[in-house]
């Protein structure tokens, strides 16, 4: 056997494939071959050395973060709370459109109707938009964009309507609903951030794991 199959084979071993066949020749080699035996000692150390870092970059599983009641019960009132919210919407949405037309023959009347049609389509899509959170918590985080640059153009309006004298502050408190929503779904969204991370810190741990068990 030369020096070339004698390492193969010792590579092997130490990977722990069954070398039994050939192991009489290994040693036979070994016996004989210094080189090869400098070359045994430094591959099994390097190994060694190997698997005890894997091991102690591997985190204790007692040391994950353990399932939290609080924030499942967080959860489920940020939940209920924006079931509320999306009704509140759809609600007010809905009295915009059987309400909220001018009265045939006033100035303007085409153009407010149309302003009306699209303010009502905005809060009842903000209902929908709520319920399939609360629906779909995972979601949130996709949601948040949106309702952050729309409501974010809208605060600004608002208070500028109210200080020019173009809208009562009783008018505008109907949109306190959407800010509150906003808010309830940024919620949402960092909780279900904290759950992902604490998943990938779990699987990481495993994968980990498994591949320490299968090296030693």
């Amino acid at each position: 056997m030369g020096c070339a199959e004698c390492r193969e084979h010792l590579s092997a071993r130490l990977d722990g494939e069954d070398e039994f066949a050939f192991a009489i020749d290994v040693e036979l080699h070994l016996d004989t071959c210094r080189d090869c035996r400098q070359w045994t000692e430094q591959i099994a150390r390097i190994t060694r050395i190997t698997r005890a870092s894997s091991e102690q970059s591997v985190p204790r599983l007692d040391t994950l973060a353990p399932p939290n009641p609080g924030r499942e019960r967080l959860r489920l009132l940020l939940r209920v709370l924006l079931a509320v919210l999306a009704v509140g919407q759809l609600v007010i949405g809905t009295l915009q459109i059987v309400f909220g037309e001018a009265p045939p023959g006033e100035p303007g009347h085409t153009a407010f109707a149309h302003a009306g049609n699209m303010n009502a389509a905005w809060n009842i899509g903000l209902g929908i938009g709520f319920a399939w959170i609360t629906y779909r918590t995972d979601r949130a985080t996709g949601l948040l964009p949106t309702l952050t640059g729309c409501l974010a153009i809208l605060t600004l309006l608002s208070v500028n309507d109210l200080l020019t004298g173009r809208a009562l502050s009783g008018q505008l408190a109907v949109h306190s609903v959407a800010l509150i929503g906003l808010v309830t779904v940024a919620a949402l969204a960092m909780l279900h951030r904290r759950d992902a991370a604490e998943a990938e810190v779990e699987a990481r741990y495993r994968s980990q794991t498994t591949v320490t068990s299968r090296n030693a």
